[in-house]
């Protein structure tokens, strides 16, 4: 029986951090429903940026967290659902073509078919650049930047 990880409502918060000093984050609680061992986890998840940032930010959309958590839900058999509109292109490409073949063809890493499920939207976004520049730019750093030696322009952190 396949899990469920579920992302609320995304919102953006300052704090102080050791990387930035004077930061902003857009987070969202996930939850993360396993019934097969009866684990049923809640924990904030965030990408944390310098508040110069801030203005760039996107909580009118799901995107960055669906993404960042694609390869937490297929190792662990979990379908994602968001609470917050994806934008439809992305989500109608992620359902319909890059997770069934991530599935199917990816014989050095099995990994399940899993699917999205949520609000889908094409409306534009309110945030100043649109918001998306900064979102595609999220998965490209990705959990494991913190580890890198080099400058870092965003964290995720949180769910492992």
């Amino acid at each position: 029986m396949k899990g469920t990880i579920k992302i609320s409502a995304p919102y953006v918060e300052q704090t102080d951090s050791e990387i930035f000093g004077s930061a902003v984050r857009l987070a969202a609680d996930v939850e993360m429903i396993n019934p097969n061992t009866g684990v049923n986890e809640k924990r904030p998840l965030f990408f944390e940026f310098a508040r110069r940032y801030e203005e760039y930010l996107c909580p009118e959309r799901s995107d960055a967290f669906v993404m960042g958590l694609l390869s937490t839900a297929m190792e662990n058999d979990c379908n994602i659902e968001f609470e917050t509109p994806m934008t439809d292109r992305l989500f109608y490409q992620m359902n319909d073509d890059y997770l069934p073949m991530m599935a199917k063809y990816n014989a050095n890493f099995p990994l399940s078919d899993i699917r999205l499920s949520g609000p889908v939207t094409s409306a534009e976004l309110l945030t100043r650049g649109g918001g998306m520049e900064l979102q595609r730019a999220v998965p490209a750093v990705l959990i494991r930047s913190i580890q890198s030696t080099r400058k870092h322009t965003a964290v995720l952190t949180g769910i492992t």
